[in-house]
């Protein structure tokens, strides 16, 4: 029975792509009235801002890749701020959280954006991500002089 629960081989190995592995860094989203501010996690006072949450990611991947840029030969510097723990935060309806994943030349145009859903039963996930999403699509009001 256990064989079967651990055997290899699986339709998930299959999908699996056979590359170097990415670095992986933990990120808190955040709706302003502003637009949108992304922090990470493991890595003090760096972060991104933007009205656009496209923007906001954009300047988030140059960002860290700026960051890192100096430990570009020293993969162990680069673990040191990767996710490795979740820090305890109250969520709101206007944050959420992702996980970007950079290759090891530090591309900021290879790097990838993956949503973390918060645990909930199957019936109320289509509602969880909803709500990232329409946290995404979210445009800050602007006054009529900055929209001539």
């Amino acid at each position: 029975m256990l064989d079967s629960i651990f055997s290899r081989n699986t339709e998930a190995d299959k999908m699996v792509v056979k590359q170097q592995p990415r670095y992986v860094f933990g990120v808190l989203n955040l709706k302003t009235d502003a637009g949108y501010e992304i922090h990470f996690l493991n890595i003090p006072d760096l972060s991104a801002k933007g009205v656009t949450y496209a923007e906001t990611l954009y300047y988030a991947y140059r960002v860290l890749s700026h960051f890192l840029e100096p430990f570009k030969e020293d993969a162990a510097q680069i673990l040191q701020y990767t996710f490795r723990e979740l820090p305890i935060f109250k969520k709101d309806k206007n944050s959420f959280l992702t996980l970007i994943t950079v290759t090891h030349d530090l591309d900021p145009h290879k790097m990838e954006m993956t949503f973390l859903l918060p645990q909930t039963r199957a019936s109320e996930l289509a509602d969880e991500a909803d709500q990232v999403g329409r946290l995404i699509r979210f445009l800050p009001n602007r006054s009529t002089s900055d929209q001539a």
